[in-house]
């Protein structure tokens, strides 16, 4: 619904320190990205409207995949992560049939595990999306509202949401062509990428992506179905400052190394841990194995060793 890539949490400086280029993409959000609508499938080749967004990360991966090379990056050994709304849309990348590009690893970081969940962000199918797009904008046609200007367009989401505070936020919906279904369904039928896996959440996180048994049952589910256990972990650590906690993003200030600024009066095992968890996720960014030299073992999840990698100050 909002965001953009340039927040004060987010920096490829650390990264580019061990070897890995990160690059960072914006998509359109909100109704701009995800509104579905009758007239919007009637006028599209593939009669399907509501994915804008997916559709534009989708291109820019093309983008990484065409051009990475110039910038010193390997086209083979790409890694796509996000957290909380960019963990969803890992969890497409990862199954969208119209994903041609080659994904080498993904972490999906407070984005629920197995399925979504019933939260707020339960997938929609095409046909529920297109009646919220209807109830969104009576009586309007399709070049009424694009005769709308932003602030417009915003009032008539906000009136909507007075009528029918059911509806949270846009996200991807189940349209059978860029997104299908859910992780659950689709790693019974093969239809996820074989690939390296690293989810997790934030002690205190929101109720939809907390580390209930939907998240080992992850790991849990790709091991039942012939793909490798997934590395899960939990960021433990309660931020200094106030008494937030390890809420929903609170590990993006350490995975990024971007501590200097925060404004949290932050010490030295703030510093180690950020340290710590960077050395992990580039390690597993380069080869789908977290592990490597000056960290201790992470082990997958597995039947047999349900291990599960927790992020704390020592």
């Amino acid at each position: 619904m909002g965001g953009y890539g340039y927040e004060t949490e987010f920096s490829g400086d650390e990264y580019a320190h061990r070897g890995v280029i990160l690059v960072t993409i914006n998509y359109r959000v909100g109704i701009l990205g995800f509104l579905a609508h009758p007239e919007l499938t009637a006028e599209n080749p593939h009669h399907v409207s509501g994915n804008y967004g997916l559709l534009d990360e989708i291109k820019a991966l093309e983008w990484v995949r065409d051009n990475i090379t110039e910038f010193g990056g390997d086209p083979n050994n790409i890694t796509i992560f996000g957290q909380s709304a960019g963990a969803i849309s890992v969890r497409c990348l990862v199954s969208s049939p119209v994903n041609k590009v080659k994904i080498a690893h993904a972490i999906i970081q407070s984005g629920g595990g197995l399925k979504v969940s019933e939260g707020p962000v339960q997938p929609l199918t095409l046909a529920q999306g297109e009646q919220i797009g209807l109830a969104m904008f009576p009586g309007k046609s399709l070049k009424e509202m694009r005769a709308m200007g932003i602030s417009e367009l915003t009032a008539a989401y906000y009136d909507f949401v007075k009528r029918f505070p059911s509806f949270i936020m846009f996200s991807p919906i189940i349209d059978n062509y860029a997104m299908i279904n859910d992780l659950g369904p689709l790693m019974k039928k093969h239809a996820i990428m074989h690939i390296p896996y690293m989810l997790g959440v934030t002690l205190d996180d929101m109720d939809f992506s907390r580390m209930t048994p939907n998240i080992p049952n992850f790991s849990l589910e790709l091991e039942k179905n012939g793909y490798k256990p997934a590395y899960l972990y939990e960021f433990m650590h309660r931020l200094p400052g106030d008494g937030a906690g390890a809420f929903h993003s609170a590990e993006l200030w350490y995975m990024f190394g971007t501590l200097k600024n925060c404004w949290r009066p932050m010490t030295q095992a703030d510093y180690n841990l950020s340290d710590e968890m960077i050395t992990y996720w580039t390690n597993f960014m380069k080869n789908g194995n977290p592990n490597g030299k000056g960290v201790s073992q992470w082990n997958p999840y597995s039947k047999k060793n349900p291990f599960l990698k927790k992020f704390d100050t020592k």
